[in-house]
């Protein structure tokens, strides 16, 4: 038989809810304080249908008092707030309900949770798209890949963490990426704009049931260089409003050079626009890609996700030799120069690969440590940058 598939490119949604308030996952978390609930309403019809329209926004749920709202559409666009006082711990539904002269034109629904306390760890973006771990606030210096995967048992057994005093978020990552939690998942069928197979929803939700009230778990790690594979967004926005539903205490991350794709399928996406530095036969070092990269991704996860989505950076820290004869590890000028223009573009975590291979160059096995020791005594300057999206206006 034939077949033929297309990437979805549009998505057509009559109106739409951008919540400001609560700012993250649409969740309230224990606590936090939210006195309103706040957002803007985007309305995608006819001119004529919307002259003379309004929007009537409600609040339902759990000890709701707020009363239905009313506000003017302006170019099919309105911004509202509700009073959120009395509120109580469980699911709330927050309606839209854009009305013509003589009927309903549109409506929609979003779901608004306030958080019980967290059975295990509780990790958050706030505000200004810093990590909140148990209540405390970082700038993450961390390494992509788990202990296990870093380092060797014996090593594990002699140190609880592998190696720098500087690293503030060590393991804790569990592995969603749905090739691996079904190998009999035809790997074509993941570049489809479809749901991922009864099996790995099945392997998902055992993964969850396992993990989110362990004290130690930090983030879900939802897929590993999507674009290089042409993997769907659409099927990963399945994956992560799955993770979303089940376990809101914990972010989901994406390592990705194409972030202006994902920003629907990830709370945080991680560039890895690596600068490949090679040594020609001549003995001339160059880089295969320009640090400009960076800057350019690190913005482009801002833009593209609204000042929502929270960019780190995969720097670096080893060397592509088992690939290329001519490659060579970065030096530690050219680590420190990708980390930080990260950092100065807004990026809120930085998380290199790879861990054991850094120990062959002399540069990064000193170099790392040293970035991360200057990022730890900057780490409360960077935390109080303000939100992206307010530094525009």
């Amino acid at each position: 038989s034939l077949a033929a598939s297309y990437p979805l490119y549009v998505e057509y949604c009559p109106v739409t809810i951008d919540l400001t308030e609560p700012f993250y996952a649409q969740c309230i978390f224990p606590g936090q304080e939210c006195p309103k609930i706040a957002g803007n309403l985007s309305v995608h019809l006819p001119a004529k249908d919307l002259d003379g329209a309004q929007a009537e926004v409600s609040l339902a749920g759990p000890g709701a008092q707020a009363k239905p709202v009313t506000v003017k559409l302006k170019d099919g666009k309105a911004s509202f707030t509700l009073d959120a006082a009395g509120i109580q711990e469980g699911e709330h539904q927050l309606t839209c309900r854009v009305l013509g002269k003589k009927k309903e034109l549109a409506s929609t629904t979003v779901t608004i949770r306030k958080l019980p306390p967290a059975p295990g760890s509780c990790v958050y973006i706030d505000r200004n798209l810093n990590l909140v771990m148990d209540g405390k606030t970082l700038f993450v210096r961390s390494w992509m890949g788990d202990e296990k995967y870093m380092v060797s048992a014996e090593l594990l057994k002699k140190s609880p963490h592998p190696d720098s005093q500087f690293v503030n978020f060590w393991s804790g990552t569990i592995g969603m990426e749905a090739e691996r939690l079904d190998r009999s998942e035809v790997a074509e069928r993941v570049k489809l704009d479809v749901a991922p197979s009864p099996k790995v929803f099945e392997e998902m939700k055992k993964n969850i049931e396992a993990n989110r009230s362990d004290k130690s778990t930090r983030f879900y790690y939802l897929c590993d260089e999507p674009e290089c594979r042409g993997v769907s967004p659409v099927y990963l926005k399945y994956q992560y409003d799955f993770i979303k539903k089940h376990d809101p205490y914990h972010p989901v991350v994406i390592v990705t050079r194409a972030p202006e794709l994902y920003t629907k399928c990830a709370d945080v996406l991680s560039p890895h626009p690596y600068p490949n530095p090679i040594t020609e036969s001549s003995g001339k070092r160059k880089l295969s890609n320009s640090i400009s990269q960076t800057r350019k991704m690190t913005r482009t996860i801002l833009e593209a996700g609204n000042g929502k989505i929270a960019p780190w950076y995969t720097a670096q820290a080893f060397s592509y030799g088992v690939m290329d004869k001519q490659a060579d590890y970065p030096t530690f000028d050219e680590y420190q120069a990708e980390v930080f223009c990260a950092v100065a573009n807004g990026c809120k975590g930085v998380f290199p690969f790879l861990y054991f291979d850094h120990f062959n160059s002399v540069d990064l096995r000193l170099g790392c440590d040293f970035v991360y020791e200057t990022l730890a005594g900057i780490e409360k300057f960077l935390q109080r940058f303000e939100q992206w999206m307010q530094s525009k206006e």
